[in-house]
């Protein structure tokens, strides 16, 4: 019998979701998918934190935060290369082959392509982020 596990944290979203994401994309060739699949969870997660910890994020920035949104705002307003989390999640979901687009930062599906190919070319980026507590 399969057992299905289920998410009711952030601490479990981020053990079972972001954490096995990050380790695919860091630790193997780059590929469309573990960046696609890393954004989202990346992005993501702040929908969770806010759920979970709405009360001391209000606290911690000093506004009000009505929706996730206006979270993933503030976050966004303090250093906007989160918009690229951002774009690269919604651009599975949203842009077309060839059609117009909007985002944040101007990023285009080629422009993710070539991330995975130049990690793989040997392109540094910066070190693995530590991620928990």
């Amino acid at each position: 019998m399969r057992r299905v596990r289920a998410l009711n944290s952030a601490h479990g979203y981020f053990q079972e979701v972001l954490t096995p994401n990050r380790d695919s994309f860091f630790n193997s060739a780059s590929t469309f998918d573990n960046v696609i699949n890393l954004a989202s969870a990346l992005f993501h997660f702040h929908e969770w934190l806010y759920h979970e910890f709405r009360d001391e994020l209000e606290q911690e920035i000093g506004v009000a935060l009505p929706t996730a949104g206006a979270f993933w705002g503030a976050v966004h307003s303090k250093d906007t290369r989160f918009g690229y989390i951002r774009d690269v999640a919604n651009a599975s979901k949203h842009v077309t082959i060839g059609g117009k687009h909007t985002s944040s930062t101007g990023i285009i599906l080629r422009q993710m392509d070539g991330i995975a190919k130049a990690r793989d070319r040997g392109v540094r980026f910066r070190r693995k982020p530590r991620l928990g507590p």
